[in-house]
C-alpha cells in the first residue's frame, strides 16, 4: 500500500487549499486517534489555521481596486456638476446666470478636488456639499443641482466606507505571509504521511486502507490539475521542416 505523492507547491494558492482542506476532512472521517497520529496532527492544525488566514487576507486586498473605481466615480460625478453650474452660467434667465456665477465662485475656490490625496478629497468635498447645503442652497435650487450634491454625497460616503474596510483590514492582518504559511503546513503534511507509512510498515495495512485510498482520490485529483494547467502553458513544438 502506497500513499501516492503530490507536488504541493505547484498547486495554485486556491488548489493548495483545497488539498488541505480534504485532507483534514479525511483526517477527521477516520480520525486521528484510529490513524494513531494525534501529536502529529495536533501541530498540522493550527498551520492549517494560518494558511486560511493568509489566504483571507491575498482576497481581501481586492478592495483595493474596489476603492480607486469609487474614488473616480466621485470624480466623475463632481466634474459634472461642476460643468453642469459652469454651462448654467450662460443661461437664458438673468436668475439662473447669476446663481451659477455664486456657485462658481464656490467651486473655484475647492478647485481641482481630483487631483487631492483621498483623504484630502474626501474632507474636501464634505465641506463643499456643506457649503452648497447651506450658504449656497437657494442658488443651489435656482440652478437645479440639488440630485448632484445628493449623488455626490453617496459617492463619498461610499468611498469613506471602503476606506474604513481597508484600515480594518490592515488593523487586523497578521505577519503570516501565504508563501511561509504553505510552507510550513506542507512540512507537517509529509511529516504525517511519512508517520502513517511508518505505522503501516510496522502495524499492517488493515487500519490504513480507508484512510489511504480516500486520500489517493484527493491525490490524484490535485496531480491532475497541475497536469492539466502544464499542458495549457506548454509552449507548441516548431513544425519539424
Amino acid at each position: 500500500m502506497k500513499i501516492e505523492i503530490v507536488n504541493l507547491k505547484l498547486l495554485h494558492n486556491n488548489e493548495h487549499l483545497q488539498f488541505q482542506i480534504e485532507f483534514k476532512e479525511v483526517v477527521e472521517k477516520h480520525t486521528a486517534k484510529k490513524l494513531k497520529i494525534e501529536a502529529v496532527y495536533a501541530e498540522w492544525v493550527p498551520l492549517y489555521d494560518n494558511e486560511c488566514v493568509a489566504i483571507d487576507k491575498i482576497l481581501k486586498s481586492t478592495v483595493t481596486e474596489v476603492i480607486t473605481d469609487a474614488d473616480v466615480l466621485r470624480d466623475t460625478t463632481f466634474s459634472g456638476m461642476r460643468e453642469t453650474v459652469s454651462a448654467a452660467t450662460k443661461h437664458f434667465r438673468p436668475v439662473v446666470k447669476q446663481a451659477a456665477t455664486r456657485l462658481m465662485v464656490v467651486f473655484d475656490h475647492f478647485g481641482n478636488l481630483a487631483v487631492k490625496t483621498y483623504d484630502d478629497e474626501t474632507n474636501a468635498l464634505n465641506n463643499l456639499i456643506d457649503e452648497l447645503n447651506t450658504s449656497g442652497a437657494a442658488d443651489v435650487a435656482t440652478v437645479g443641482i440639488s440630485e448632484w450634491i445628493t449623488e455626490l454625497k453617496a459617492n463619498n460616503d461610499a468611498f469613506v466606507a471602503l476606506m474604513h474596510a481597508r484600515y480594518d483590514e490592515q488593523t487586523t492582518k497578521t505577519s503570516l505571509k501565504l508563501r511561509d504559511a504553505r510552507t510550513a503546513i506542507d512540512l507537517a503534511y509529509r511529516k504525517i504521511i511519512h508517520r502513517i507509512e511508518a505505522l503501516i510498515t510496522v502495524n499492517g495495512e488493515e487500519d490504513y486502507t480507508g484512510f489511504v485510498n480516500d486520500l489517493n482520490e484527493r491525490i490524484v485529483r490535485s496531480n491532475q490539475q497541475i497536469v492539466l494547467r502544464q499542458g495549457r502553458n506548454a509552449k507548441p513544438e516548431p513544425p519539424v521542416a
